[in-house]
């Protein structure tokens, strides 16, 4: 029988409460969280994940507020929180893909792009392959795991119904987007440097042998150093990423207790 036909009706507002939480956070996490995964797959976890979590978590009575608007208010909280921590775990995602586009900019890939199926939007081929690739990096070192786990930390340090909004929850989250941009120059800066230095050379080739038409060569020689560049620098990539993700379970772990 499944147990939710035996909880009172204390465990079911429990059970409401942390299926909030845990949906607002899968809706945006990495993996849990991409459009390629169907909505029935992603209720089934969350629905399924909730029922487990419930005997874990604080059993503290919750009072609901009786009014419409207070309760309202009192549930979002609940998803909002969840849609926060799992924008955590995506913001390194947007970051690195943030770095492809760049550097697809750079390369001359500016008018090849793809549709996003996360975003909706376009975004750069190298930007996309960059992100599948931490993506695969991400699975390689269980990092889904990590979502999972850092769902029943939310629960330990935050009981159902004691999520609370204040000033370093803002900050936080504002650090994090900005160390977004700092992961995109990371991810983009060898190849940046090199493509620079490339346009150095044609530039020193375009003054002394004028009959040469640099636009002509400077094209395919620059998507060629940049392809290579990529194939050089990915053990430079895994280890920036490598150290995001351990870096990852202590800014989510700060944002927690923010909210607690």
């Amino acid at each position: 029988m499944i147990p939710i036909f035996n909880y009172t009706a204390q465990q079911i507002e429990t059970f409401l409460l942390v299926l909030l939480r845990v949906s607002g956070i899968l809706i945006v996490a990495p993996i849990f969280g991409h459009q390629a995964v169907p909505q029935q797959i992603k209720i089934g976890f969350a629905l399924c994940l909730s029922l487990i979590l419930v005997p874990l978590v604080s059993t503290v009575p919750v009072s609901f507020p009786q009014a419409i608007i207070p309760l309202g208010l009192f549930l979002a909280k609940e998803l909002v929180a969840g849609l926060f921590i799992g924008f955590t775990f995506l913001l390194i995602f947007y970051g690195v893909e943030m770095g492809g586009s760049i550097v697809g900019m750079q390369i001359g890939f500016g008018l090849v792009n793809v549709i996003d199926p996360q975003s909706g939007q376009e975004v750069s081929v190298i930007g996309t392959l960059q992100f599948l690739l931490a993506m695969l990096f991400f699975l390689a070192i269980n990092g889904h795991h990590i979502i999972i786990s850092s769902i029943l930390d939310s629960f330990k340090i935050i009981p159902p119904g004691g999520v609370q909004f204040s000033s370093p929850v803002g900050e936080k989250i504002i650090r994090m987007v900005a160390a977004c941009f700092v992961i995109a120059i990371k991810i983009a800066a060898p190849l940046m440097v090199t493509l620079f230095l490339t346009d150095v050379a044609l530039a020193m080739i375009a003054r002394t042998i004028p009959q040469m038409n640099v636009f002509i060569v400077g094209f395919p020689l620059k998507i060629g150093v940049g392809f290579l560049m990529l194939i050089f620098t990915l053990p430079l990539f895994s280890l920036i990423l490598e150290r995001l993700f351990m870096n990852l379970d202590s800014d989510v772990g700060w944002l927690i207790k923010y909210l607690s």
